[in-house]
């Protein structure tokens, strides 16, 4: 197979991830970039022109396919962010394609940052053997992805595998979609937050509060399974209660698609093996029987590196 190279770009809140990635699935460079969101559009993309710039000035001499990017938000056909990005300042209209071609030459593609963390997986990574892919992406939402047969599936307006938004309890706090309930509201880095000062408000002998020094923002997704895995009374609480809704949303997502296999990225699917036990624990009671024993759930191959080498893979699409 002849080598063809890809610049990927996977655009957050704080950082900008860039990689070159072959048409094998190699990485050849990785490196990040201060996003530096707060200060509006125009930076952004800045920045992250500065990122391919940097790419391009060390590799006068490797002939690039393109450029393949990751946004958050709903993306049309013309790499425009067209809404859904409330997590990044005046994002929502920008034209990321027009930008980076007009001052590059290379082609673009850009892709909703968990559909395109999806495809990598499905090329390189975990879903390398399957044809159809399910991927939660566990970030400060719950972003998805679906591949089936071997390509990306966004649905008519492109908001397809909202996963976040399935409402696995209506009385449940309010999301920033201004539903109730919605299974990000539990099973993500804010939702797990908010779990934890529920749980431990007005406890002033909290074993957990004391290990994080005593700042409830010190308690992380690590601390709790950690604490989770030695009995701490206070940290299965937190996760179970996590691990009952998201056996809830894995059971309507497995019912509705019959995935070959749901992969599990972010920082909450760090905790692996013992992720995938609480969730297929907790599915079986909204599983139909034929799948009880039937879940199939990987964690992401690439960790940390899943989106932007998801990103640079679009390239090869």
């Amino acid at each position: 197979m002849k080598k063809e190279y890809a610049i990927g770009a996977d655009i957050g809140g704080t950082n900008i991830q860039f990689c070159i990635l072959d048409n094998t699935g190699e990485i050849h460079d990785f490196f990040s970039i201060p996003s530096e969101a707060h200060k509006g559009r125009a930076q952004t993309l800045k920045n992250l022109l500065q990122g391919v710039n940097k790419i391009l000035a060390s590799n006068t001499r490797t002939n690039f396919k393109g450029i393949g990017v990751g946004s958050p938000g709903l993306i049309n056909e013309k790499g425009k962010v067209v809404t859904g990005a409330e997590n990044l300042p005046g994002w929502n209209g920008a034209e990321i394609k027009k930008y980076l071609e007009k001052h590059t030459g290379l082609y673009t593609h850009v892709e909703n940052d968990v559909t395109a963390l999806a495809l990598g997986e499905a090329k390189f990574g975990a879903g390398k053997n399957y044809r159809n892919i399910i991927c939660l992406a566990f970030g400060t939402g719950l972003g998805g992805g679906i591949v089936f047969d071997n390509k990306i599936y966004r649905g008519k307006y492109g908001y397809a595998a909202e996963f976040g938004h399935i409402v696995v309890n209506p009385n449940g706090p309010k999301c920033s979609c201004g539903n109730n309930g919605c299974l990000e509201t539990y099973a993500s880095t804010v939702g797990l937050k908010r779990i934890v000062k529920e749980k431990l408000k007005n406890k002033k002998n909290s074993k957990l509060l004391k290990l994080a020094e005593n700042n409830i923002n010190n308690i992380t997704p690590k601390l709790l399974f950690d604490e989770y895995k030695k009995n701490n009374k206070e940290a299965k609480e937190i996760i179970n209660e996590m691990g009952h809704y998201l056996g809830i949303g894995i059971g309507i997502i497995t019912n509705i698609f019959d995935p070959d296999v749901i992969i599990l990225a972010g920082g909450i699917s760090k905790a692996g093996k013992t992720l995938i036990d609480i969730i297929k624990k907790n599915s079986v009671p909204y599983l139909l029987p034929f799948y009880r024993n039937k879940l199939n759930i990987k964690i992401s191959k690439f960790k940390d590196k899943a989106g932007v080498i998801g990103t640079a893979s679009l390239v090869f699409e």
